[in-house]
């Protein structure tokens, strides 16, 4: 159920893929929609006040450094692949870019909320006393900011700051590694914020140089709790198999005044560590209000042993698609997975590997319904001869409408010249392209078909 969303790029500086971009693919290979674009990340679809869009971040990113982060801007289109929306907020930051873009969304997080606004994540090098790591005290960092935006204005409605609230050393960060060392040139990234959920009017942050998950009070801006992968924080001892670390992708699920489900994808991995561990998905019931300090029970701990799976940087876990599976999309490993409800992982049902491991990585990967008809351009049609044993020619037609989801045929016209042409049958659609014979001499064009009618026709192409 869903086409799968993915957003494929190199990884290491050995280019790996051919095409970099948004892709929209079926689960048995095919290819629904492409988009080449570099970079690109966060390719989803999200509902803004009861209407679908595709949504993705594009922008520049740092090298060197300073990578794993940028500056952009969140482009929203419509089923027909028009523009819609492109949130591009002109923000009062410091880029670590030498030519910066000028629009200043971060590439981790952009979340339609329930109620029609944008999520996003922003990245501020900023100055900041370092001694308490070991550093010097006119040091600098990257804050992380929270920006909550009117998507048709891009208006400012909510920011908060992590610098403001929570302390240098509670990073697991070292001051200096390769990606960065406290200097204006190369800030200490010391919180990583790479993901905000919008849940009854405060907002769920993942730190993943703190291992920490946090609520924030939408209207104080205050810390409500923290959920801490090694000491549980605010809710106490963590469970057996309930530690994280260099965690993504943090979502809030069954929310009520006492309890939540949390969900994440725990990397337990990270670019400045020789450990290598296994990478799960987890889901957390957690206890809020006057009973905040009751210790957190783990709901699923999603592995899979027979293939395990290490993943330093990027991922996501869906712990709720809508056919009650779950998907996990393993970032730098570039595999995604369907796993059945089963709360260990024992259930993998699907799985899929599109390149090298630690070359190609896909940041994250969503499973989502999606109708559209493109506006823009028409189905193409090429034509081909080919051989046979006999050694006699037949023709072929080629047929594919990129990013059209509904066609459920082609009707065939030909003719001995492109004026003459005539319904000749009808073929039904398969796949991306669909192969049909036609005569080995004359034009043809064709013309797709949905809910019984003819929509649109493909160029006329001759043999």
């Amino acid at each position: 159920m869903g086409y799968l969303f993915l957003d494929p790029a190199n990884f290491s500086p050995e280019p790996a893929v051919r095409q970099s971009g948004a892709f929209i693919m079926t689960d048995s290979n095919q290819l629904v929609y492409g988009l080449e674009m570099a970079p690109l990340t966060d390719f989803r679809m999200q509902t803004v006040n009861g209407t679908d869009y595709l949504t993705y971040w594009s922008g520049q990113n740092p090298t060197g450094a300073n990578i794993g982060h940028g500056d952009g801007s969140v482009t929203f289109l419509d089923s027909s692949y028009e523009e819609a929306f492109t949130v591009c907020p002109k923000l009062n930051i410091v880029s670590n870019l030498e030519d910066p873009p000028p629009c200043t969304l971060d590439v981790h997080e952009h979340q339609v909320t329930p109620h029609g606004t944008l999520l996003a994540t922003v990245y501020n090098a900023t100055s900041a006393d370092l001694t308490a790591l070991g550093g010097p005290s006119n040091g600098y960092v990257q804050d992380c900011l929270v920006y909550e935006f009117d998507i048709t204005t891009s208006k400012v409605l909510f920011h908060w700051s992590a610098l403001e609230h929570i302390p240098i050393n509670a990073t697991h960060q070292p001051l200096i590694s390769a990606l960065g060392n406290g200097t204006q040139e190369a800030p200490l990234d010391y919180f990583h914020m790479n993901s905000i959920d919008y849940v009854n009017g405060n907002y769920l942050i993942s730190g993943r140089h703190t291992w920490s998950v946090y609520l924030i009070n939408g209207k104080s801006g205050e810390i409500d709790w923290e959920l801490n992968g090694e000491s549980g924080a605010s809710f106490g001892s963590l469970p057996a198999d309930g530690h994280f670390r260099w965690q993504h992708f943090a979502r809030a699920h069954n929310v009520t005044e006492s309890s939540m489900a949390l969900s994440l994808f725990n990397n337990d991995n990270s670019e400045n560590q020789n450990q290598t561990l296994l990478t799960t998905g987890l889901v957390f019931d957690l206890t809020m209000g006057a009973a905040l300090s009751v210790a957190p029970s783990l709901l699923r701990h999603i592995e899979t042993p027979s293939s395990p799976l290490s993943v330093k940087s990027q991922g996501s876990y869906i712990a709720d698609l809508e056919n009650g599976n779950q998907l996990i999309g393993y970032g730098q490993i570039p595999v995604v997975r369907e796993y059945g409800p089963a709360t260990d992982g024992s259930d993998l049902r699907w799985e899929a590997r599109f390149g090298v491991d630690n070359i190609v990585q896909n940041y994250r990967a969503f499973k989502e319904t999606w109708h559209a008809t493109p506006a823009a351009w028409d189905p193409v049609l090429v034509l081909g001869k080919i051989p046979s044993e006999s050694g006699c020619s037949s023709g072929a037609g080629f047929v594919s409408w990129n990013g059209a989801t509904d066609v459920a045929a082609w009707d065939v016209y030909g003719g001995s010249t492109n004026e003459s042409l005539e319904l000749l049958g009808q073929v039904a659609k398969r796949g991306f392209e669909t192969v049909f014979n036609v005569p080995r001499s004359g034009c043809v064009q064709v013309e797709a078909v949905q809910e019984g009618q003819g929509i649109r026709r493909s160029n006329i192409a001759c043999l």
